[in-house]
C-alpha cells in the first residue's frame, strides 16, 4: 500500500539589509561609484575584481553602479580606473558563499590627491551589505583552529566551526556527527549543506559528510538569519562548506604529520591549476589518517583504582559464578565513588572510540565556455567526493577486564544463528535449515569463543557526485542549474553486544541511504535598486534502516514455530500446547506435563502426534508449522521528496537604506510502502 502525506510549510523574511545572492557556491559584491566633491555618480568606470582563483571585470551604469553577482569564494581585490579621475583599489575583500557584500568608493579627480587606498581585513567578520549573522572561516583559519576542540578531530572541520561566536561544541568527542549546538540547538536541528548540495539524512538529521577539512575553501556557520534560498533543514543554525578549486598560477602541497604517545598518522596531497585564460582549472585532494586515542593517561585509567567509566566492587551476597560477591554499578554515570573493598576489579576503560581511520577524496573541475565577443564566459562544473570514517571502541572482553568478563558472565560466544529456506506455514523440512554466521565476522567456529580481543566496529561513508551548469546572460544576470546524487552509509556489528550486555554496543545496525536532487536559480540586477533571486529544488531520499533488535541463537524451532514454540492448530489458527495439560516450559523446548513427566518433542523436528496420538491437541490436527523464516528487526524505508521554492528581491532606495524580503515554500512529502 502506498501513502503520501505533505506538509507544506511558508517562511517570509523582511529585515532592512541588503539580501544575500542566492546562489549555490559563488557570492558577490556590489556598489556605486561617487565623485568625491560633488558625491555625484560616475559612469563609464571600469572595476576589476581579481583573484587567484578568478578575474571578472564590470562597468558602472548612469548611476554609478557595478555589480558581481557569481564570484567563487576567495579573498579579492577590486581596483576602479577612469580617465581623469585617479586609480582606486580595495584589497582583501573576502567573497563568501550565498553572500553579497556592498562596497561604494568615491573617486577623486586627477591632481587633487596624490593617491587613496583603503583597506579592510580579509577575516572580518561582519560585512556591510550582509543581513545574516554569518562567519566564515577561510582554509587558513581552518588550520589555525584544527585543535580547538581537541584531538578527536584534527581533519575535521569542528575546530573551525567551535572558532566562531554562538556555537558550542564539547571537548573530547570523536568522529562523525559531533555535538554541535548553535544559539544553543540541538546536534539534529543544524542544517548542512557541501558546495550547495543539502547533506541531512530524512532520518534523523544528522549530516551524510564527514566534514573533512580536506579541500575545504570556507566553512560558513550561520548563527541566525539563513537566505530563504537554503534547502538543508536546520532550525538553530546552518553549516554550510565550500570546496577548493584551482587558481593560476598553480600549486602542490604535501604534508605529513604524526603524533606520539597516542598513535597518530595523517598524510594528504593537494593539486590545483587552471589555465592561463582560466576557461579550465582543476582541484584534486587525497588524504587519509590512521589515530588511536587515550583516556586519562596511557593506560586509559585501567592502572587507577576505582576511577574510569566501569569500574567493578565484589563484596559479599551475590554469586557471579566464581565467587560470591555483589555488583555494584558506578553512582554518577561515569566513575565509581563507592567505598573499595578487597576484591575491587577496575575494568580500565568501558566504552569509547580506541581508534579511527579516515579516508577522503576530492575532485572538482570547471569548464569555461566564453561568449563570442562580450568577455563572459558560461561554467561547467563537474564535481566528486568520498569520504569514509571507521571506529573500533573499547568494547572487548579485554578492555572490560577479562577477570571481571568472566567472573560475572562468564565465556563469550559468537551470536550465530539458524536460517530457515522453505516456505512458511508447512511442516518443517530439515533440508531448509542453514547455518547463519554473524554478519561480516571472520572465520570462525559455527557459535564458537568469542575471542577476547575483538571490538565493536563502526562505520560511516558517504560519496557525492555533483553536475552544474550557470549561463551568464550579462553582468548583473546569470541562470544556474544542477544535479546531485550522494550515498551515504551507516553500518555497526555489535559482536559483544548480546555476549557482553552490559557494555556491548549494539546488534547489526545497517543505514544506507540514496539521495538526489536539483537545483534551479535565477538572479538578475533589474536595476541598482532591485536584486531580484528565484530558486526552486526538489531532494529525493530513499534510505533502508534494518534495526536487529533479536538474534536467537537457539535450536532452531525456537525460531520456526509459534509463539514460546508452541503448536499450530489449523482448524482454528491459534497456537495450542504440544502435550495436553503442559504446564511448565523449561527451556530448549523441554515440556513437563500435569504427570510430572518431562520430554522435549523436538529432536527430529518432526513432531506430528505419533508419540501422544491421544491428546486433544493432535485429535484436533496439531501439527508442527513454520510460523517464521528470518531474523527479527525493524525495517525503515520510508521514502521522502521534499520541495522548496523561494524569491527575494533587495530594495535599495539609497546609499543608506536597504530592504531584504525573502518568501520561502517547502513541501515535504513522505512515501510509505
Amino acid at each position: 500500500m502506498r501513502f503520501l502525506r505533505s506538509i507544506p510549510a511558508v517562511l517570509l523574511v523582511v529585515a532592512l539589509f541588503p539580501i544575500q545572492a542566492i546562489s549555490g557556491t559563488t557570492g558577490g559584491i556590489t556598489g556605486r561609484v561617487l565623485d568625491s566633491a560633488t558625491q555625484a555618480p560616475v559612469a563609464g568606470v571600469t572595476v576589476t575584481a581579481n583573484a587567484p582563483t578568478q578575474t571578472a571585470t564590470s562597468v558602472t551604469d548612469g548611476s554609478g553602479a557595478y555589480r558581481f553577482l557569481s564570484l567563487g569564494p576567495d579573498t579579492y581585490t577590486l581596483t576602479f580606473s577612469k580617465s581623469g579621475y585617479d586609480s582606486q583599489s580595495q584589497p582583501g575583500l573576502s567573497v563568501f558563499a550565498d553572500q553579497v557584500q556592498t562596497v561604494n568608493v568615491a573617486l577623486n579627480k586627477t591632481l587633487k590627491t596624490i593617491a587613496r587606498v583603503t583597506s579592510q581585513a580579509a577575516a572580518n567578520l561582519v560585512k556591510s551589505g550582509q543581513t545574516s549573522d554569518v562567519y566564515s572561516v577561510n582554509a587558513a583559519g581552518q588550520a589555525a583552529a584544527q585543535g580547538l576542540t581537541g584531538p578527536g578531530s584534527l581533519n575535521n572541520a569542528y575546530g573551525a566551526i567551535a572558532s566562531v561566536p554562538g556555537v558550542q561544541l564539547n571537548q573530547g568527542q570523536q568522529g562523525w556527527w559531533q555535538e554541535l549546538h548553535i544559539r544553543g540547538g540541538d546536534i539534529d536541528q543544524v542544517g548542512f549543506e557541501l558546495d550547495g548540495i543539502p547533506v541531512n539524512r530524512v532520518y534523523d538529521n544528522a549530516p551524510e559528510t564527514m566534514l573533512s577539512s580536506l579541500g575545504s575553501q570556507e566553512v560558513q556557520v550561520y548563527t541566525g538569519g539563513v537566505p530563504a534560498s537554503s534547502d538543508a533543514q536546520g532550525i538553530s543554525g546552518y553549516v554550510n562548506q565550500v570546496i577548493k578549486t584551482g587558481t593560476f598560477p598553480g600549486y602542490a602541497t604535501a604534508m605529513l604529520s604524526a603524533g606520539y604517545p597516542a598513535f597518530y598518522h595523517q598524510a594528504s596531497v593537494e593539486v590545483g591549476g587552471s589555465t592561463p585564460d582560466r576557461l579550465f582549472s582543476y582541484y584534486v585532494g587525497i588524504g587519509g589518517s590512521n589515530q588511536d586515542f587515550r583516556y586519562i593517561n596511557d593506560q586509559d585509567g585501567a592502572n587507577l583504582p576505582n576511577s574510569f567509566f566501569y569500574p567493578v566492587s565484589f563484596v559479599p551476597g551475590w554469586n557471579c559464578h566464581q565467587t560470591a560477591c555483589n555488583f555494584q554499578k558506578y553512582t554518577n554515570g561515569f566513575v565509581y565513588t563507592g567505598a573499595p573493598s578487597p576484591l575491587l576489579a577496575t575494568s580500565g576503560l568501558g566504552y569509547g572510540l580506541i581508534n579511527q581511520q579516515v579516508r577522503d577524496n576530492i575532485i572538482n573541475l570547471h569548464f569555461g565556455i566564453p561568449h563570442k565577443n562580450s568577455g563572459l564566459r558560461d561554467d561547467v562544473q563537474a564535481f566528486w567526493m568520498t569520504s569514509e570514517n571507521h571506529n573500533d571502541y573499547f568494547s572487548s572482553t579485554n578492555d572490560f577486564g577479562a577477570n571481571v568478563v568472566d567472573a560475572i558472565y562468564g565465556p563469550s560466544y559468537w551470536d550465530d544463528t539458524y536460517g530457515y529456506s522453505g516456505a512458511p506455514m508447512q511442516p518443517v523440512n530439515t533440508g531448509n535449515i542453514y547455518k547463519y554466521f554473524f554478519p561480516q565476522s571472520a572465520v570462525h567456529q559455527f557459535q564458537g569463543l568469542l575471542p577476547t580481543s575483538i571490538r565493536d566496529p563502526n562505520e560511516n561513508g558517504v560519496s557525492v557526485s555533483k553536475l552544474q551548469f550557470q549561463h551568464v546572460f550579462s553582468p548583473s544576470e546569470f541562470l544556474r542549474v544542477y544535479g546531485y546524487s550522494l550515498y551515504s552509509t551507516w553500518n555497526i556489528n555489535g559482536y559483544n553486544a548480546t555476549a557482553q550486555p552490559y557494555y556491548g554496543w549494539e546488534l547489526p545496525y545497517f543505514l544506507p541511504d540514496h539521495v538526489y536532487g536539483f537545483n534551479l536559480g535565477y538572479e538578475n540586477q533589474l536595476s541598482s535598486q532591485h536584486l531580484l533571486t528565484v530558486s526552486g529544488a526538489y531532494t529525493n531520499s530513499n534510505p533502508e534502516r534494518y534495526d536487529v533488535t533479536y538474534y536467537p541463537s537457539g535450536w532452531p524451532l525456537t525460531s520456526l514455530v509459534g509463539k514460546n514454540s508452541n503448536c499450530y492448530d489449523p482448524a482454528s489458527g491459534d497456537e495450542i500446547g504440544c502435550y495436553a495439560g503442559a504446564s511448565t516450559h523449561s527451556g530448549s523446548n523441554t515440556y513437563t506435563d500435569a504427570g510430572g513427566t518431562t520430554t522435549n518433542p523436538t529432536p527430529t523436528l518432526g513432531y506430528d502426534c505419533k508419540t501422544a496420538p491421544s491428546t486433544p491437541a493432535c485429535v484436533a490436527g496439531a501439527q508442527w508449522l513454520v510460523t517464521n523464516t528470518s531474523f527479527h528487526g525493524a525495517l525503515n524505508q520510508v521514502r521522502t521528496g521534499f520541495y522548496g521554492y523561494s524569491i527575494g528581491d533587495q530594495w535599495r532606495p539609497d546609499d543608506k537604506w536597504n530592504v531584504n524580503l525573502g518568501l520561502r515554500l517547502e513541501d515535504f512529502q513522505f512515501m510509505f510502502g
